[in-house]
């Protein structure tokens, strides 16, 4: 696995009116392997989220779960989707101390809509509850912006929308599915199936100069 350095899937020159643009860039690296990696992140002041997390892979087919009771959950196919999704992760997320902005920077329709990415949302009657994404390269599907509303946590919405988003990742032709576990999710996705495999670090840096 080779070293990764690159931005979230934000577009250059996307912007919100009356806002600066905002940009980011994360480096990955596995614990053991990329320390050093690491360490030059930390001393140019790239952040984290957390500690390394268990970077876990699927080798076969999974089946997608039904929907909890009250919920449906839908394939991402307008840019109002891609909104709800960000709106989701953005206080998901807040839990580990990710910055509000960080979520509605990186899931923009303009990127989550390609058509190697597949995105689902849950809704209930209240709104937008949960979602997964599929990013499908190279055989492999990557599982990202797994994230439940903190109103709607404890009812099974994670693991179906990373069901559902892990089945229509593999519509793209690819053969292993992989992830990167938060601390609550990674019970989850080993209980899925997923096994672990390393331990993945990440920095993270806002408007980094490329």
């Amino acid at each position: 696995m080779p070293r990764s350095c690159g931005p979230c899937p934000l577009p250059v020159g996307v912007e919100v009116p009356g806002t600066p643009p905002i940009f980011y860039v994360r480096v990955y690296g596995l614990v053991g392997r990329d320390d050093d990696l690491i360490e030059a992140a930390d001393e140019v002041g790239m952040f984290s989220f957390g500690d390394p997390a268990p970077l876990m892979v699927l080798t076969g087919p999974l089946s997608p779960a039904d929907s909890p009771p009250g919920v449906r959950i839908e394939r991402a196919t307008m840019p109002q989707q891609i909104e709800d999704a960000a709106v989701v992760c953005a206080d998901a997320y807040a839990v580990y101390g990710m910055p509000a902005d960080v979520a509605s920077a990186c899931l923009v329709a303009e990127t989550m809509l390609a058509p190697h990415i597949a995105a689902v949302v849950a809704y209930d009657q209240d709104g937008p509850v949960a979602t997964a994404s599929a990013m499908a390269t190279h055989g492999v599907v990557y599982i990202v912006w797994v994230g439940t509303a903190q109103r709607a946590m404890r009812r099974g919405l994670g693991e179906a929308v990373t069901r559902a988003a892990t089945v229509a990742g593999l519509e793209f032709g690819a053969r292993w599915t992989t992830l990167s576990a938060s601390p609550m999710g990674a019970p989850v996705y080993r209980r899925m199936g997923f096994v672990d495999v390393a331990h993945l670090a990440s920095r993270t840096a806002r408007n980094a100069s490329t």
